[in-house]
């Protein structure tokens, strides 16, 4: 078997879409492809307890450079590559990573033969003057474009974002892979079809996602059910202080293991989420209401045509449902929905990912 060192931010127990991300992609580079992965959590405060189905876990003891360098110098053999999962916000609170950025470019100098692999599952935050993204936002560019330059390949889950990281690092133009987000809750291959489904309707994230739908978007939940059919809402993920007023039957589950939060996207008809514009190929939310073939239901249109979601095709808005609520019509999204996803499912990002480790170390 041949070796990937991981760094991700944090791993399970712990709530975090790139830690659920990272151990399923390790399960499988090992499973189909033959590349055993090591860990590195660059969260020091975690206990120190394999978590990640028997994968070795090595803990970073400080989120400084010389903590990074000395690590990757002790832990990392000869011509092993290394696969980093940058999300600026995962490893600093700010989004602003100068230490591991920093630590990168030095282990990259500092010895031959090494192989850097970036999988970007964001590049850098922006908004109103405000907030802190908007003052922040010209140090995480000069960070992510610091990572991309020192990359040997990157990989990442929009193509907005390959564009943006080839203006960064020129010589990636036309080479990076995109590749969506798969279902980190699991992926049925025998899904029901849209007649025998439950008249449930799903939200799904908990937190300040199901709290802004609960309290602003309570007439429209309303409707939505009304139309589809639905005489339940299951809101699954981190409770918050949600104080349903719609006429529609309201149950908040909770966090779920991810086998019971698929059981039950497997048998619900659709699924409810207001997510940034344009970003649906990093929504993992999106990408596990796909897998399990439910209907995606958003509050208005999401432009993500260059990721091959298509409105009216692959989700439908609000107002859609009021025009043309058909079992015929709505069928037809469910599976253009699923077929959509079936091209960056869990086997095919990890067959992405392992030949792109084989052509780094072939180089």
């Amino acid at each position: 078997m041949r070796q990937v060192i991981q760094i991700v931010p944090r791993l399970p127990p712990a709530i975090t879409g790139v830690g659920d991300y990272s151990v399923l992609l390790a399960g499988k580079l090992a499973e189909a492809h033959g590349w055993d992965t090591r860990f590195l959590n660059a969260s020091a405060d975690e206990p120190l307890i394999d978590v990640a189905n028997k994968i070795p876990v090595e803990h970073l003891a400080q989120r400084r450079v010389s903590s990074l360098v000395d690590t990757l110098d002790r832990s990392v053999p000869p011509s092993t590559p290394l696969y980093v999962h940058y999300v600026g916000y995962g490893y600093q609170k700010r989004g602003c990573p100068y230490w591991l950025v920093r630590g990168l470019e030095r282990w990259r100098r500092s010895g031959e033969g090494r192989r850097l692999i970036v999988m970007f599952h964001e590049l850098f935050a922006s908004g109103p003057i405000w907030t802190s993204g908007f003052w922040l936002s010209r140090l995480q560019r000069h960070l992510t474009a610091r990572m991309a330059r020192i990359a040997d390949q990157c990989v990442t889950n929009m193509s907005d974002y390959a564009n943006g990281l080839a203006r960064f690092a020129p010589r990636h133009a036309g080479k990076i892979p995109v590749m969506p987000v798969f279902s980190t809750m699991g992926e049925p291959e025998d899904l029901p079809p849209f007649a025998q489904r439950e008249p449930w309707l799903v939200l799904f994230g908990g937190g300040a996602w199901t709290s802004a739908a609960v309290s602003t978007k309570t007439e429209v939940l309303d409707r939505i059910c009304t139309a589809l059919g639905c005489d339940r809402i299951i809101a699954i993920g981190p409770r918050g202080k949600n104080q349903w007023s719609g006429r529609t039957a309201f149950e908040e589950t909770g966090v779920l293991p991810a086998s019971e939060v698929s059981a039950v996207l497997r048998r619900a008809r659709a699924g409810y989420l207001a997510y940034f514009p344009g970003y649906l190929g990093k929504s993992t939310i999106f990408g596990a209401y796909c897998a399990h073939g439910l209907v995606p239901v958003f509050p208005e249109r999401n432009p993500s045509e260059r990721d091959g979601v298509i409105h009216g095709e692959h989700y439908l808005t609000t107002n859609d449902l009021m025009d043309d609520c058909s079992p015929e019509k709505l069928a037809a999204v469910a599976i253009a929905a699923h077929r959509w996803y079936a091209g960056h499912t869990l086997a095919r990002t990890s067959a992405v990912v392992a030949q792109t480790l084989e052509d780094i170390s072939a180089c």
